[in-house]
C-alpha cells in the first residue's frame, strides 16, 4: 500500500511533504482498531467478505496513523481504487 504523509506545524501549512511506499500484510477480515491496536471482531468477519482486502487494511492504518498526532496526516491509495487494479508510483503503475 502507498501512504503520504504530511506533517503540519499549522492548519494548512505543510511543512513537509514525504511520499513513502509502505508494504503491510492484509488485515483479516473483522480486523478494527480499538485503543490503537488491533483487534479482530468475530461478529465483523462476514461482513468484511464484501470489502476489499486493501480497502480495509488502509482504513485501519489511517486510522492509527493520524490518530499519533495532529501536525501528521496521512493519506494512501492501494490497487482496487484503480480500473487496473495496480498501485500507482509516480508516472507508473505495478502489479502487488
Amino acid at each position: 500500500m502507498y501512504f503520504n504523509c504530511s506533517i503540519q506545524s499549522a492548519p494548512h501549512k505543510n511543512l513537509h511533504n514525504d511520499n513513502n511506499n509502505v508494504a503491510t500484510e492484509i488485515l483479516l477480515p473483522g480486523s478494527r482498531s480499538i485503543d490503537g491496536k488491533v483487534k479482530v471482531i468475530q461478529t465483523e468477519i462476514e461482513s468484511d467478505k464484501a470489502t476489499p482486502d486493501n480497502l480495509k487494511t488502509s482504513s485501519i492504518l489511517l486510522e492509527i496513523g493520524n490518530s499519533i498526532s495532529p501536525f501528521i496526516r496521512l493519506t494512501s491509495d492501494f490497487p482496487s481504487q484503480h480500473p487496473s487494479n495496480f498501485r500507482p508510483i509516480l508516472d507508473l503503475h505495478s502489479a502487488q
